[in-house]
């Protein structure tokens, strides 16, 4: 049985959990993705304030250096920096098709 069977439903299920994928990070972190976040405050916030969280901000410093120890020379120099939102699921970060693709308020959290 899933998680949302057995506890009464999707709605239900949304008050204790949050499911945040994180596109394009390698085992750990780092990656051509955006990796890092603050992903603590945001659990912080909903266990105090009871604001569960819907999108979380992460970014890709430039050139993240030192490369990924799983794969140390597989990312290439001068990556630029960025952001995205990830998402709660089912939803996913999509590009609005206007503004900065590199700037995570270009991008919607929306159901595929």
């Amino acid at each position: 049985a899933g998680l949302d069977e057995a506890t009464g439903g999707a709605d239900r299920t949304a008050d204790f959990t949050r499911l945040f994928m994180v596109p394009g990070m390698v085992h750990c972190g780092r990656g051509p993705g955006a990796w890092h976040a603050d992903y603590v405050d945001p659990i912080v916030k909903w266990a105090e304030e009871g604001e569960a969280p819907e999108r979380i901000v992460a970014k890709r410093p430039a050139d993240p250096t030192p490369r990924s120890h799983a794969d140390p020379g597989r990312w290439p120099e001068g990556m630029p920096a960025i952001t995205r939102p990830l998402c709660a699921y089912p939803k996913l970060a999509q590009y609005d098709g206007e503004g900065d693709p590199d700037d995570e308020q270009s991008f919607r959290c929306a159901v595929p």
